[in-house]
């Protein structure tokens, strides 16, 4: 009988340990950059679903720096779910929903919110 509580708990413990890796395959922790023209975008995404926007306007004469704090979450679209959509919800502001892509091109990392491309 003893042996056979074991063996379950095991299998639980089994379940849900993958549980957590699969739920943490779609997590884009770390910081992913974007520079136009003067304007550099960074997105850093923290454990516990926490993302700090911080955009960075330079200037000839003078520069600004705006920094967001909040939190993401990254969902399947219901209409198609080979989508994945991402949404941000930033202290002080609504929440911002877009669609969401992971992936690695000549081993360098990136993300793509809605059609822009941040990259790691």
């Amino acid at each position: 009988m003893k042996r056979t509580i074991r063996i379950l708990a095991l299998f639980i413990v089994i379940a849900m340990l993958s549980t957590m890796l699969v739920g943490c395959a779609k997590t884009p922790l770390g910081k992913y950059t974007r520079n136009l023209g003067g304007i550099e975008t960074v997105y850093e995404f923290k454990l516990f679903s926490k993302v700090v926007c911080t955009t960075r306007i330079v200037g000839e004469s003078e520069s600004a720096t705006v920094v967001k704090e909040g939190k993401y979450k990254i969902t399947q679209d219901k209409d198609n779910p080979e989508q994945l959509l991402i949404t941000l919800e930033f202290d002080g502001e609504g929440s911002e929903t877009s669609t969401f892509h992971q992936g690695e091109i000549n081993n360098k990392k990136y993300i793509k919110i809605g059609n822009i491309e941040y990259v790691k």
